[in-house]
Protein backbone atom coordinates (compact mmCIF):
# COMPACT_ATOMS: atom_id res chain seq x y z
CA UNK A 1 0.00 0.00 0.00
CA UNK A 2 1.30 3.46 -0.90
CA UNK A 3 1.78 6.06 1.86
CA UNK A 4 -1.06 8.51 2.42
CA UNK A 5 -0.54 11.73 0.49
CA UNK A 6 -0.02 15.11 2.11
CA UNK A 7 -2.68 17.67 1.27
CA UNK A 8 -0.82 20.55 -0.34
CA UNK A 9 -1.95 24.15 -0.48
CA UNK A 10 0.92 26.56 -0.93
CA UNK A 11 1.31 30.34 -0.49
CA UNK A 12 3.40 30.88 -3.62
CA UNK A 13 4.90 34.34 -3.99
CA UNK A 14 3.82 36.25 -7.07
CA UNK A 15 6.18 37.07 -9.97
CA UNK A 16 6.01 40.75 -9.01
CA UNK A 17 7.08 40.00 -5.44
CA UNK A 18 9.91 37.77 -6.64
CA UNK A 19 11.19 40.64 -8.80
CA UNK A 20 11.20 42.87 -5.73
CA UNK A 21 13.17 40.25 -3.80
CA UNK A 22 15.74 39.95 -6.57
CA UNK A 23 16.23 43.72 -6.66
CA UNK A 24 16.63 44.12 -2.88
CA UNK A 25 20.39 44.19 -2.31
CA UNK A 26 20.01 43.84 1.49
CA UNK A 27 18.39 40.41 1.16
CA UNK A 28 20.90 37.64 1.81
CA UNK A 29 21.76 34.43 3.60
CA UNK A 30 21.53 35.92 7.08
CA UNK A 31 18.07 37.50 6.87
CA UNK A 32 16.09 35.61 4.20
CA UNK A 33 13.47 34.23 6.62
CA UNK A 34 11.97 37.61 7.48
CA UNK A 35 11.89 38.48 3.78
CA UNK A 36 10.09 35.19 3.04
CA UNK A 37 7.48 36.00 5.69
CA UNK A 38 6.93 39.49 4.29
CA UNK A 39 6.65 38.13 0.73
CA UNK A 40 4.24 35.32 1.58
CA UNK A 41 0.49 35.73 0.98
CA UNK A 42 -0.13 33.33 3.90
CA UNK A 43 2.80 32.92 6.33
CA UNK A 44 0.66 30.70 8.59
CA UNK A 45 0.15 27.99 5.96
CA UNK A 46 2.10 24.74 6.48
CA UNK A 47 5.10 25.01 4.18
CA UNK A 48 7.83 22.68 5.51
CA UNK A 49 6.75 19.07 5.98
CA UNK A 50 8.93 16.62 7.91
CA UNK A 51 9.65 12.97 7.32
CA UNK A 52 9.96 12.54 11.08
CA UNK A 53 8.36 14.63 13.87
CA UNK A 54 10.71 17.18 15.38
CA UNK A 55 10.84 18.06 19.08
CA UNK A 56 11.88 21.59 20.02
CA UNK A 57 13.82 22.61 23.09
CA UNK A 58 10.57 23.65 24.82
CA UNK A 59 9.15 20.12 24.41
CA UNK A 60 6.69 20.90 21.60
CA UNK A 61 6.55 18.42 18.72
CA UNK A 62 6.06 19.45 15.08
CA UNK A 63 5.30 17.49 11.91
CA UNK A 64 5.25 20.64 9.77
CA UNK A 65 6.18 24.33 10.01
CA UNK A 66 4.63 27.45 8.58
CA UNK A 67 6.92 30.43 8.02
CA UNK A 68 5.68 32.01 11.24
CA UNK A 69 6.17 28.76 13.17
CA UNK A 70 9.65 28.36 11.70
CA UNK A 71 10.60 31.84 12.90
CA UNK A 72 9.19 31.14 16.37
CA UNK A 73 11.23 27.91 16.56
CA UNK A 74 14.40 29.66 15.41
CA UNK A 75 13.91 32.53 17.85
CA UNK A 76 13.46 30.04 20.69
CA UNK A 77 16.99 28.77 20.03
CA UNK A 78 18.31 32.29 19.30
CA UNK A 79 17.25 33.32 22.79
CA UNK A 80 18.87 30.25 24.32
CA UNK A 81 22.16 30.83 22.46
CA UNK A 82 22.16 34.50 23.44
CA UNK A 83 21.57 33.57 27.08
CA UNK A 84 24.74 31.46 26.92
CA UNK A 85 26.78 34.45 25.83
CA UNK A 86 26.86 33.71 22.09
CA UNK A 87 27.47 36.93 20.19
CA UNK A 88 28.04 38.13 16.63
CA UNK A 89 30.81 36.46 14.59
CA UNK A 90 31.32 33.62 17.09
CA UNK A 91 31.35 30.12 15.51
CA UNK A 92 28.99 27.57 17.06
CA UNK A 93 28.92 23.94 15.90
CA UNK A 94 25.96 21.55 15.81
CA UNK A 95 25.40 17.96 14.69
CA UNK A 96 22.14 16.00 14.47
CA UNK A 97 20.34 13.53 12.26
CA UNK A 98 19.60 15.07 8.89
CA UNK A 99 16.50 17.23 8.67
CA UNK A 100 14.80 20.19 10.35
CA UNK A 101 17.30 20.67 13.20
CA UNK A 102 19.98 21.87 10.80
CA UNK A 103 17.74 24.52 9.29
CA UNK A 104 16.45 25.75 12.66
CA UNK A 105 19.90 26.04 14.23
CA UNK A 106 21.28 27.80 11.15
CA UNK A 107 18.47 30.35 11.41
CA UNK A 108 18.82 30.69 15.18
CA UNK A 109 22.53 31.48 15.01
CA UNK A 110 22.47 33.80 12.01
CA UNK A 111 19.57 35.79 13.49
CA UNK A 112 21.90 36.86 16.34
CA UNK A 113 24.85 37.35 13.98
CA UNK A 114 26.75 34.24 15.08
CA UNK A 115 28.44 31.86 12.63
CA UNK A 116 26.67 28.55 12.09
CA UNK A 117 29.02 25.54 11.88
CA UNK A 118 26.93 22.53 10.76
CA UNK A 119 28.68 19.17 11.11
CA UNK A 120 27.72 16.21 8.94
CA UNK A 121 25.56 13.67 10.79
CA UNK A 122 27.74 10.77 9.59
CA UNK A 123 31.09 12.24 10.58
CA UNK A 124 32.82 9.98 13.10
CA UNK A 125 33.17 11.30 16.69
CA UNK A 126 36.96 11.40 16.54
CA UNK A 127 36.81 13.54 13.37
CA UNK A 128 34.12 15.78 14.88
CA UNK A 129 36.21 16.44 18.00
CA UNK A 130 39.30 17.24 15.92
CA UNK A 131 37.34 19.43 13.50
CA UNK A 132 35.55 21.58 16.07
CA UNK A 133 38.85 22.20 17.87
CA UNK A 134 40.47 23.13 14.56
CA UNK A 135 37.69 25.63 13.79
CA UNK A 136 37.84 26.87 17.41
CA UNK A 137 34.12 26.88 17.92
CA UNK A 138 32.76 28.40 21.12
CA UNK A 139 29.97 25.88 21.66
CA UNK A 140 28.63 22.54 20.45
CA UNK A 141 24.95 21.51 20.29
CA UNK A 142 23.99 17.92 19.45
CA UNK A 143 21.84 14.99 20.48
CA UNK A 144 22.72 13.18 23.70
CA UNK A 145 24.41 10.16 22.06
CA UNK A 146 26.68 12.13 19.74
CA UNK A 147 27.41 14.67 22.45
CA UNK A 148 28.60 12.00 24.90
CA UNK A 149 30.95 10.47 22.32
CA UNK A 150 32.50 13.79 21.37
CA UNK A 151 32.86 14.96 24.97
CA UNK A 152 34.66 11.73 25.87
CA UNK A 153 37.18 12.36 23.10
CA UNK A 154 37.62 16.02 23.98
CA UNK A 155 38.29 15.25 27.64
CA UNK A 156 39.76 18.25 29.42
CA UNK A 157 41.31 19.74 26.29
CA UNK A 158 38.21 21.58 25.14
CA UNK A 159 37.88 25.36 24.99
CA UNK A 160 34.11 25.09 24.51
CA UNK A 161 31.97 27.39 26.62
CA UNK A 162 29.15 24.87 26.39
CA UNK A 163 28.44 21.43 24.95
CA UNK A 164 24.77 20.50 25.26
CA UNK A 165 21.84 18.54 23.87
CA UNK A 166 18.17 19.55 23.90
CA UNK A 167 17.73 17.55 27.13
CA UNK A 168 20.61 19.21 28.98
CA UNK A 169 20.01 22.68 27.52
CA UNK A 170 16.33 22.97 28.48
CA UNK A 171 16.87 23.42 32.25
CA UNK A 172 19.01 26.50 31.52
CA UNK A 173 15.86 28.34 30.44
CA UNK A 174 15.03 30.05 27.19
CA UNK A 175 16.45 33.48 27.93
CA UNK A 176 15.59 36.73 26.16
CA UNK A 177 16.41 37.99 22.69
CA UNK A 178 18.91 40.84 22.31
CA UNK A 179 17.57 44.40 22.25
CA UNK A 180 18.50 44.85 18.57
CA UNK A 181 17.11 41.78 16.84
CA UNK A 182 17.45 40.31 14.31
CA UNK A 183 21.08 41.12 13.62
CA UNK A 184 21.75 43.43 10.65
CA UNK A 185 24.12 41.68 8.23
CA UNK A 186 26.48 43.48 5.88
CA UNK A 187 27.53 41.93 2.59
CA UNK A 188 30.75 40.29 3.77
CA UNK A 189 29.60 39.25 7.24
CA UNK A 190 30.26 35.52 7.82
CA UNK A 191 27.09 33.46 8.26
CA UNK A 192 28.37 29.88 8.23
CA UNK A 193 31.36 27.59 8.05
CA UNK A 194 30.67 24.50 5.96
CA UNK A 195 33.05 21.60 5.68
CA UNK A 196 34.25 19.51 2.76
CA UNK A 197 33.60 15.76 2.54
CA UNK A 198 36.93 14.86 4.13
CA UNK A 199 37.85 12.26 1.51
CA UNK A 200 41.51 13.32 1.73
CA UNK A 201 41.75 13.74 5.51
CA UNK A 202 40.36 16.22 8.05
CA UNK A 203 37.44 18.09 6.43
CA UNK A 204 38.36 21.56 5.20
CA UNK A 205 36.47 24.47 6.77
CA UNK A 206 34.97 26.88 4.22
CA UNK A 207 33.57 30.24 5.33
CA UNK A 208 30.36 31.53 3.70
CA UNK A 209 29.27 35.17 3.70
CA UNK A 210 25.89 36.92 3.72
CA UNK A 211 25.85 37.88 0.02
CA UNK A 212 28.35 35.41 -1.43
CA UNK A 213 26.30 32.39 -0.28
CA UNK A 214 23.11 34.04 -1.54
CA UNK A 215 24.41 34.82 -5.04
CA UNK A 216 23.12 31.66 -6.69
CA UNK A 217 19.75 31.94 -4.91
CA UNK A 218 19.22 35.45 -6.26
CA UNK A 219 20.21 34.22 -9.72
CA UNK A 220 17.81 31.27 -9.60
CA UNK A 221 14.89 33.38 -8.38
CA UNK A 222 14.94 34.97 -11.85
CA UNK A 223 13.94 31.65 -13.45
CA UNK A 224 11.80 30.26 -10.64
CA UNK A 225 9.31 27.60 -11.70
CA UNK A 226 5.88 28.83 -10.56
CA UNK A 227 4.50 25.78 -8.74
CA UNK A 228 7.34 23.53 -7.67
CA UNK A 229 7.13 21.14 -4.72
CA UNK A 230 10.56 20.36 -3.36
CA UNK A 231 11.68 17.07 -1.79
CA UNK A 232 15.02 17.51 -0.03
CA UNK A 233 17.15 14.38 0.24
CA UNK A 234 20.18 16.64 0.62
CA UNK A 235 22.75 16.15 3.35
CA UNK A 236 21.59 18.84 5.76
CA UNK A 237 25.04 20.04 6.82
CA UNK A 238 25.91 21.00 3.22
CA UNK A 239 25.76 24.55 1.84
CA UNK A 240 23.43 23.32 -0.94
CA UNK A 241 20.84 22.34 1.69
CA UNK A 242 20.76 25.90 3.01
CA UNK A 243 20.63 27.41 -0.49
CA UNK A 244 17.77 25.22 -1.71
CA UNK A 245 15.74 26.02 1.40
CA UNK A 246 16.42 29.73 0.99
CA UNK A 247 15.21 29.56 -2.61
CA UNK A 248 12.01 27.64 -1.98
CA UNK A 249 11.02 29.44 1.21
CA UNK A 250 11.32 32.74 -0.64
CA UNK A 251 9.21 31.30 -3.46
CA UNK A 252 6.61 29.95 -1.03
CA UNK A 253 7.00 26.40 -2.39
CA UNK A 254 6.07 23.37 -0.26
CA UNK A 255 9.15 21.58 1.08
CA UNK A 256 9.62 18.12 2.53
CA UNK A 257 12.80 17.60 4.56
CA UNK A 258 14.05 14.03 4.80
CA UNK A 259 16.11 12.57 7.61
CA UNK A 260 16.59 9.21 5.88
CA UNK A 261 18.22 9.90 2.54
CA UNK A 262 18.48 6.55 0.81
CA UNK A 263 16.48 4.27 -1.50
CA UNK A 264 13.08 3.10 -0.32
CA UNK A 265 12.61 5.94 2.19
CA UNK A 266 13.12 8.57 -0.51
CA UNK A 267 10.69 6.91 -2.94
CA UNK A 268 8.06 6.36 -0.23
CA UNK A 269 8.32 10.02 0.72
CA UNK A 270 8.00 11.02 -2.95
CA UNK A 271 4.72 9.06 -3.18
CA UNK A 272 3.40 10.81 -0.10
CA UNK A 273 4.54 14.33 -0.92
CA UNK A 274 4.17 14.30 -4.75
CA UNK A 275 7.16 16.57 -5.45
CA UNK A 276 7.93 18.11 -8.80
CA UNK A 277 11.64 18.28 -7.91
CA UNK A 278 13.91 15.96 -5.92
CA UNK A 279 17.40 17.11 -4.90
CA UNK A 280 20.05 14.74 -3.58
CA UNK A 281 23.67 13.66 -3.86
CA UNK A 282 24.99 10.88 -6.05
CA UNK A 283 24.96 8.20 -3.35
CA UNK A 284 21.19 8.63 -2.95
CA UNK A 285 20.65 8.20 -6.69
CA UNK A 286 22.85 5.11 -6.70
CA UNK A 287 20.64 3.59 -3.98
CA UNK A 288 17.45 4.56 -5.86
CA UNK A 289 18.62 3.13 -9.19
CA UNK A 290 19.13 -0.29 -7.57
CA UNK A 291 15.41 -0.50 -6.71
CA UNK A 292 12.42 -1.52 -8.76
CA UNK A 293 11.27 2.06 -9.24
CA UNK A 294 8.12 1.08 -11.15
CA UNK A 295 6.61 -0.11 -7.84
CA UNK A 296 6.30 3.52 -6.71
CA UNK A 297 4.07 6.33 -7.96
CA UNK A 298 6.65 8.90 -9.12
CA UNK A 299 4.58 10.54 -11.86
CA UNK A 300 4.64 14.00 -10.21
CA UNK A 301 8.45 14.23 -10.44
CA UNK A 302 9.60 16.37 -13.33
CA UNK A 303 13.20 16.94 -12.35
CA UNK A 304 15.88 15.12 -10.35
CA UNK A 305 18.75 17.34 -9.24
CA UNK A 306 22.20 15.96 -8.40
CA UNK A 307 25.19 17.93 -7.16
CA UNK A 308 28.64 17.11 -5.84
CA UNK A 309 29.98 14.11 -7.74
CA UNK A 310 28.59 13.40 -11.22
CA UNK A 311 26.05 10.56 -11.34
CA UNK A 312 26.64 7.35 -13.30
CA UNK A 313 25.19 7.11 -16.80
CA UNK A 314 23.41 3.80 -16.20
CA UNK A 315 21.77 5.18 -13.04
CA UNK A 316 20.60 8.33 -14.83
CA UNK A 317 19.16 6.28 -17.71
CA UNK A 318 17.09 4.23 -15.25
CA UNK A 319 15.88 7.20 -13.20
CA UNK A 320 14.68 9.40 -16.09
CA UNK A 321 12.33 6.65 -17.27
CA UNK A 322 10.14 7.59 -14.32
CA UNK A 323 8.22 10.76 -13.59
CA UNK A 324 6.66 13.05 -16.21
CA UNK A 325 7.14 16.40 -17.94
CA UNK A 326 5.08 18.86 -19.96
CA UNK A 327 5.90 18.79 -23.66
CA UNK A 328 3.88 20.52 -26.31
CA UNK A 329 1.09 21.28 -23.86
CA UNK A 330 0.69 17.63 -22.79
CA UNK A 331 2.12 15.65 -19.88
CA UNK A 332 4.26 12.76 -21.09
CA UNK A 333 6.24 9.99 -19.40
CA UNK A 334 9.87 10.60 -18.54
CA UNK A 335 11.63 13.17 -16.37
CA UNK A 336 14.73 15.36 -16.50
CA UNK A 337 17.94 14.74 -14.59
CA UNK A 338 20.20 17.72 -13.89
CA UNK A 339 23.79 16.77 -13.11
CA UNK A 340 25.43 19.79 -11.49
CA UNK A 341 29.12 20.02 -10.67
CA UNK A 342 29.57 21.80 -7.37
CA UNK A 343 31.37 21.67 -4.06
CA UNK A 344 31.49 23.29 -0.65
CA UNK A 345 34.28 25.58 -1.81
CA UNK A 346 32.32 26.71 -4.88
CA UNK A 347 29.28 27.43 -2.65
CA UNK A 348 27.09 26.41 -5.56
CA UNK A 349 26.81 24.25 -8.63
CA UNK A 350 28.76 26.02 -11.38
CA UNK A 351 28.32 23.60 -14.29
CA UNK A 352 25.16 21.80 -15.35
CA UNK A 353 24.17 19.09 -17.80
CA UNK A 354 20.51 18.15 -18.38
CA UNK A 355 19.60 14.56 -19.33
CA UNK A 356 16.31 13.21 -20.68
CA UNK A 357 15.24 9.75 -21.83
CA UNK A 358 16.69 10.60 -25.26
CA UNK A 359 20.07 11.88 -24.05
CA UNK A 360 23.16 10.47 -25.72
CA UNK A 361 26.03 12.73 -24.61
CA UNK A 362 27.27 11.14 -21.38
CA UNK A 363 30.94 10.12 -20.93
CA UNK A 364 31.20 12.00 -17.60
CA UNK A 365 30.05 15.20 -19.29
CA UNK A 366 29.43 17.95 -16.72
CA UNK A 367 28.17 20.45 -19.28
CA UNK A 368 28.74 24.17 -19.66
CA UNK A 369 29.62 26.67 -16.92
CA UNK A 370 26.68 28.79 -15.74
CA UNK A 371 26.69 32.28 -17.21
CA UNK A 372 28.47 34.04 -14.32
CA UNK A 373 31.39 31.57 -14.19
CA UNK A 374 34.76 31.62 -15.94
CA UNK A 375 36.19 28.08 -16.19
CA UNK A 376 39.56 26.95 -17.51
CA UNK A 377 41.67 23.80 -17.80
CA UNK A 378 45.04 24.37 -16.16
CA UNK A 379 48.31 22.44 -16.39
CA UNK A 380 50.55 21.43 -13.49
CA UNK A 381 52.74 24.40 -14.42
CA UNK A 382 49.82 26.82 -14.15
CA UNK A 383 49.24 27.36 -17.89
CA UNK A 384 45.79 27.48 -19.53
CA UNK A 385 45.43 24.37 -21.69
CA UNK A 386 43.74 24.18 -25.11
CA UNK A 387 40.64 22.13 -25.90
CA UNK A 388 40.87 18.30 -25.64
CA UNK A 389 43.79 18.31 -23.19
CA UNK A 390 43.32 16.97 -19.65
CA UNK A 391 44.23 19.26 -16.78
CA UNK A 392 43.03 20.73 -13.50
CA UNK A 393 39.68 22.54 -13.45
CA UNK A 394 39.97 26.17 -12.38
CA UNK A 395 37.02 28.47 -11.75
CA UNK A 396 36.32 32.14 -11.12
CA UNK A 397 32.89 32.91 -9.69
CA UNK A 398 31.25 35.44 -7.34
CA UNK A 399 30.09 32.43 -5.29
CA UNK A 400 33.65 31.56 -4.26
CA UNK A 401 34.78 33.21 -1.03
CA UNK A 402 38.09 34.89 -1.79
CA UNK A 403 39.05 34.66 1.89
CA UNK A 404 39.28 30.91 1.41
CA UNK A 405 39.58 28.27 4.09
CA UNK A 406 38.95 29.06 7.75
CA UNK A 407 42.17 29.00 9.81
CA UNK A 408 44.16 27.65 6.84
CA UNK A 409 45.81 30.30 4.68
CA UNK A 410 48.37 27.82 3.29
CA UNK A 411 45.63 25.65 1.78
CA UNK A 412 43.85 28.77 0.52
CA UNK A 413 46.87 30.02 -1.41
CA UNK A 414 47.80 26.59 -2.78
CA UNK A 415 44.32 26.25 -4.30
CA UNK A 416 44.65 29.43 -6.41
CA UNK A 417 46.36 29.77 -9.81
CA UNK A 418 46.08 32.90 -12.00
CA UNK A 419 43.07 33.94 -9.94
CA UNK A 420 41.30 30.61 -10.56
CA UNK A 421 40.22 28.36 -7.71
CA UNK A 422 41.37 24.78 -8.34
CA UNK A 423 38.40 22.52 -7.67
CA UNK A 424 40.39 19.28 -7.39
CA UNK A 425 38.84 17.88 -10.58
CA UNK A 426 40.70 16.63 -13.65
CA UNK A 427 38.79 17.63 -16.77
CA UNK A 428 39.01 18.45 -20.44
CA UNK A 429 36.94 20.79 -22.59
CA UNK A 430 35.70 19.76 -26.02
CA UNK A 431 35.68 22.03 -29.05
CA UNK A 432 32.08 23.08 -28.32
CA UNK A 433 33.05 24.40 -24.87
CA UNK A 434 31.56 21.48 -22.91
CA UNK A 435 33.53 20.08 -19.97
CA UNK A 436 34.12 16.41 -19.07
CA UNK A 437 35.27 15.19 -15.67
CA UNK A 438 37.75 12.31 -15.83
CA UNK A 439 39.00 12.13 -12.23
CA UNK A 440 39.74 13.82 -8.94
CA UNK A 441 43.31 15.14 -8.77
CA UNK A 442 44.56 12.81 -5.98
CA UNK A 443 42.92 9.76 -7.58
CA UNK A 444 44.74 9.77 -10.94
CA UNK A 445 46.60 6.45 -11.30
CA UNK A 446 50.19 6.99 -12.48
CA UNK A 447 51.18 3.84 -14.38
CA UNK A 448 54.55 3.37 -16.11
CA UNK A 449 52.77 3.80 -19.46
CA UNK A 450 50.83 6.94 -18.51
CA UNK A 451 47.83 8.18 -16.57
CA UNK A 452 44.71 6.11 -15.93
CA UNK A 453 41.66 8.13 -14.94
CA UNK A 454 39.66 6.19 -12.37
CA UNK A 455 36.27 7.86 -12.95
CA UNK A 456 36.38 6.99 -16.65
CA UNK A 457 37.07 3.34 -15.83
CA UNK A 458 34.26 3.24 -13.27
CA UNK A 459 31.80 4.52 -15.85
CA UNK A 460 32.99 1.98 -18.40
CA UNK A 461 32.71 -0.91 -15.93
CA UNK A 462 29.11 -0.14 -15.00
CA UNK A 463 28.14 0.28 -18.67
CA UNK A 464 30.01 -2.82 -19.84
CA UNK A 465 29.03 -5.34 -17.16
CA UNK A 466 25.33 -5.35 -16.28
CA UNK A 467 25.82 -7.23 -12.99
CA UNK A 468 27.81 -4.29 -11.53
CA UNK A 469 25.65 -1.72 -9.75
CA UNK A 470 28.52 0.34 -8.33
CA UNK A 471 32.30 0.23 -8.31
CA UNK A 472 35.47 2.14 -7.58
CA UNK A 473 38.86 2.06 -9.26
CA UNK A 474 42.07 2.94 -7.42
CA UNK A 475 45.81 2.53 -7.90
CA UNK A 476 47.75 -0.27 -6.21
CA UNK A 477 51.52 -0.31 -5.86
CA UNK A 478 53.69 -2.55 -8.02
CA UNK A 479 56.76 -2.49 -5.79
CA UNK A 480 59.70 -0.11 -5.66
CA UNK A 481 59.29 3.06 -7.67
CA UNK A 482 57.52 1.45 -10.61
CA UNK A 483 54.29 3.39 -10.19
CA UNK A 484 50.80 1.99 -9.79
CA UNK A 485 48.37 -0.25 -11.63
CA UNK A 486 44.57 0.14 -11.62
CA UNK A 487 42.40 -2.27 -9.66
CA UNK A 488 38.59 -2.31 -9.45
CA UNK A 489 36.39 -3.11 -6.45
CA UNK A 490 32.87 -3.85 -7.70
CA UNK A 491 29.48 -4.21 -6.03
CA UNK A 492 27.19 -6.72 -7.74
CA UNK A 493 23.44 -6.76 -8.07
CA UNK A 494 21.58 -9.03 -5.68
CA UNK A 495 21.56 -12.69 -6.72
CA UNK A 496 24.19 -12.02 -9.39
CA UNK A 497 26.17 -15.09 -10.35
CA UNK A 498 28.96 -13.16 -12.07
CA UNK A 499 32.49 -14.32 -11.25
CA UNK A 500 35.53 -12.11 -10.88
CA UNK A 501 37.70 -13.86 -13.48
CA UNK A 502 35.07 -13.68 -16.24
CA UNK A 503 34.38 -10.00 -15.53
CA UNK A 504 38.09 -9.13 -15.51
CA UNK A 505 38.76 -11.05 -18.72
CA UNK A 506 35.82 -9.46 -20.52
CA UNK A 507 36.66 -5.94 -19.38
CA UNK A 508 40.35 -6.21 -20.18
CA UNK A 509 39.55 -7.53 -23.66
CA UNK A 510 37.36 -4.45 -24.17
CA UNK A 511 40.09 -2.14 -22.83
CA UNK A 512 42.64 -3.70 -25.18
CA UNK A 513 40.30 -3.28 -28.16
CA UNK A 514 39.88 0.41 -27.37
CA UNK A 515 43.58 1.07 -26.75
CA UNK A 516 43.36 1.51 -23.00
CA UNK A 517 45.50 0.24 -20.16
CA UNK A 518 44.25 -3.03 -18.62
CA UNK A 519 43.04 -3.59 -15.06
CA UNK A 520 45.51 -5.43 -12.84
CA UNK A 521 42.82 -6.89 -10.59
CA UNK A 522 39.08 -7.03 -9.99
CA UNK A 523 37.71 -7.61 -6.48
CA UNK A 524 34.10 -8.29 -5.52
CA UNK A 525 32.80 -6.28 -2.55
CA UNK A 526 30.76 -8.33 -0.10
CA UNK A 527 30.85 -6.09 2.99
CA UNK A 528 30.14 -2.35 3.41
CA UNK A 529 33.75 -1.71 4.44
CA UNK A 530 34.95 -3.09 1.10
CA UNK A 531 33.88 0.25 -0.45
CA UNK A 532 34.21 2.69 2.49
CA UNK A 533 32.22 5.90 2.24
CA UNK A 534 32.87 9.32 3.72
CA UNK A 535 30.33 11.50 5.50
CA UNK A 536 28.79 12.76 2.23
CA UNK A 537 28.65 9.33 0.58
CA UNK A 538 31.84 9.74 -1.44
CA UNK A 539 34.14 6.72 -1.67
CA UNK A 540 37.24 7.08 0.50
CA UNK A 541 39.77 6.15 -2.15
CA UNK A 542 42.71 7.07 0.07
CA UNK A 543 41.54 4.32 2.48
CA UNK A 544 41.32 1.82 -0.37
CA UNK A 545 44.76 2.78 -1.66
CA UNK A 546 46.23 2.13 1.78
CA UNK A 547 44.30 -1.12 2.19
CA UNK A 548 45.39 -2.55 -1.18
CA UNK A 549 48.88 -1.07 -1.31
CA UNK A 550 50.53 -4.52 -1.36
CA UNK A 551 47.81 -6.42 -3.22
CA UNK A 552 49.77 -6.76 -6.47
CA UNK A 553 53.00 -7.87 -4.81
CA UNK A 554 51.58 -10.26 -2.19
CA UNK A 555 50.98 -13.60 -3.93
CA UNK A 556 49.52 -15.12 -0.78
CA UNK A 557 46.92 -12.38 -0.53
CA UNK A 558 46.07 -12.81 -4.20
CA UNK A 559 45.64 -16.57 -3.73
CA UNK A 560 43.23 -15.94 -0.85
CA UNK A 561 41.05 -13.64 -2.99
CA UNK A 562 41.02 -16.16 -5.85
CA UNK A 563 40.32 -19.11 -3.55
CA UNK A 564 37.21 -17.55 -1.99
CA UNK A 565 35.92 -16.35 -5.37
CA UNK A 566 36.24 -12.66 -4.46
CA UNK A 567 39.05 -11.66 -6.81
CA UNK A 568 40.84 -12.16 -10.08
CA UNK A 569 44.25 -10.91 -11.21
CA UNK A 570 45.89 -10.14 -14.52
CA UNK A 571 48.31 -13.04 -15.00
CA UNK A 572 52.02 -12.32 -15.46
CA UNK A 573 51.99 -14.45 -18.62
CA UNK A 574 49.61 -11.90 -20.21
CA UNK A 575 51.54 -8.85 -19.01
CA UNK A 576 53.34 -8.27 -22.29
CA UNK A 577 50.14 -8.24 -24.35
CA UNK A 578 48.54 -5.41 -22.36
CA UNK A 579 47.73 -2.32 -24.41
CA UNK A 580 49.43 0.96 -23.63
CA UNK A 581 47.44 3.76 -22.03
CA UNK A 582 45.86 6.31 -24.29
CA UNK A 583 46.25 9.47 -22.24
CA UNK A 584 44.19 11.83 -24.39
CA UNK A 585 40.41 11.95 -23.81
CA UNK A 586 38.49 9.04 -25.29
Amino acid sequence: MHPQSISLTAPYTSPAVRRELIADTALGSGNFLDYAIQASPDPDAALIHLQQPFRLIDGSVHEAFSLHALREAADLYSAWYYSQGVRAREPIAYQFDDGAAYLIHYLALTRIGAIAVPVNSHLRPEIVSEYIQYVRVKGFFSDSVRLARVQKLLGGNSNLRFAVSDETAAPFGMGELPGQFPYKHYDTDPVAIFHSSGTTGLPKAVCAEHQQLFYTVRHRLKSARPEDRYLSAMISSHSAFVQFNMLYLLQGCPIMLLSELMGVKVLESAEKFRPTLVAAFNQTYTSIAKLEMSKYDLYSIELWFNTGDAAHEEHIREIVKHGSTMRGGSRVDGSWFVDALGSTELASFLMTKVYTVNATNYNRCVGFPVDYVDAAVISDEGDILPDMEVGMLGMKSPTINERGYWNSSDVTYSSRVQGYFLTGDMVYRDRDGMFYQVDRTPDVIRTPEGNVYSLVYEELLIKRIGDIVDCTVVGAGTGGNRGQEPIAIVQLAERSGACASAMLEDFNAYLQETGRHRLAALLIATEPEDIPLGATGKVLKRVLRDKHRDLLTDRGLQAEYVRNGRGSFWGPEREESAAGERVEPA
